[in-house]
């Protein structure tokens, strides 16, 4: 049995930066249309788009902030300037 890999494959990333393949797709528009179908059914996690290493793609990744703690000393310093 032959095992193919598909130029584009669709990445389910995790606020500490891990990610795992969950699909791929022969084109870009494919691997698009499953990213946005992606984060509508899964409101938890951000996904990306890769071709190879690169990134082609992010979507939601404004979700990986939400568990981070923001820096009250810096945002005070700020403040004062």
């Amino acid at each position: 049995m032959s095992t193919t890999t598909l130029p584009y494959a669709l990445r389910r990333v995790h606020t500490d930066g891990t990610g795992e393949i969950v699909s791929e797709h022969p084109t870009f528009g494919d691997g698009w249309q499953a990213g946005t179908h992606a984060v509508h059914v899964d409101r938890e996690h951000a996904y990306s788009l890769n071709a190879g290493d690169r990134r082609v793609a992010r979507f939601c990744h404004h979700r990986l902030m939400r568990d981070r703690k923001v820096d009250v000393v810096a945002l005070t310093a700020l403040s004062v300037l």
